[in-house]
């Protein structure tokens, strides 16, 4: 991975992902699962719970960039707007440091969500050894 690198994921957040996490997590918060609740709220409408948001990053980072064996170690983040359930997101990720020989990768991320920047951040990111075989 090279400084300048970058992926992007386009995908919609469900109510199904909304149920799912707050399953995982407990997380039954009525601005993410009650759509009567949050009209009433300044949101006007649900929203996503923001680590889901931050769960779907750690999976491009697990599976894709840099891939297997690659875990998330720290972050920095910024929750900048709310991403509404049932919109489209735009998850990009950027290489912004590489200290290749501890296996320490910088990224920042963003998300974009209905024209706004959602999230804004930087993640640290460890790829154990064995991956620097296949590069």
């Amino acid at each position: 991975m090279r400084i300048g690198d970058e992926r992007n994921l386009v995908r919609k957040v469900t109510s199904e992902d909304i149920a799912a996490y707050a399953s995982i997590s407990g997380d039954y918060n009525p601005l993410h699962m009650d759509s009567e609740f949050s009209e009433k709220s300044n949101f006007g409408r649900r929203i996503s719970h923001g680590n889901l948001i931050i769960g779907l990053f750690t999976g491009m980072i697990a599976l894709d960039f840099p891939g297997p064996g690659a875990l998330l170690i720290s972050q920095e983040i910024q929750f900048k707007a709310p991403v509404f359930v049932n919109s489209e997101i735009e998850l990009h990720l950027v290489v912004k440091k590489n200290v290749e020989r501890a296996g320490i990768f910088y990224l920042s991320a963003q998300c974009h969500s209905e024209n706004r920047l959602c999230l804004d951040g930087i993640f640290k990111v460890y790829r154990s050894r064995f991956d620097f075989i296949n590069d």
